[in-house]
């Protein structure tokens, strides 16, 4: 693989931005590797990177869900909020709280918690609040 080509588990906007900005991108392989890994952030994005539906740092993810839960909900999300179904991805990446994530519509952030996009409708907020752990 050459240094400009896109691993497939990266976020190809964080991919992209922090090379041509010459920052640090850390990105995290998969959600078993990501339970590992302080300051670990799940990111769930649609539209190819141009909205950030949410993010939660994955210490408070619901410890049942699979990656494949996260991508059938990606999947929903990107049903209801842009009536298409290929252009979402679930990704891992070290990001702090207080950080952001690269996207458009004004991209997302990460907070101690489930963070969710302000302009999702009600049924996406639904979708979402399983995936955080009730502890």
């Amino acid at each position: 693989m050459t240094e400009n080509m896109i691993p497939e588990s990266n976020r190809a906007v964080d991919f992209m931005v922090t090379k041509a900005k010459g920052l640090e991108y850390k990105p995290i392989d998969t959600l078993e590797d990501a339970r590992k890994t302080d300051n670990a952030v799940v990111v769930l994005d649609g539209d190819y990177g141009g909205q950030v539906y949410a993010t939660c740092p994955v210490r408070h993810l619901n410890t049942a869900i699979t990656h494949a839960q996260l991508e059938d909900i990606c999947k929903q999300l990107s049903a209801l909020e842009w009536e298409c179904d290929g252009d979402w991805q679930v990704s891992y990446q070290i990001k702090a709280p207080g950080e952001g994530v690269w996207g458009g519509m004004g991209g997302g952030r990460v907070l101690d918690g489930l963070w969710m996009h302000p302009k999702l409708c009600q049924e996406s907020i639904k979708l979402l609040q399983p995936i955080v752990s009730k502890n």
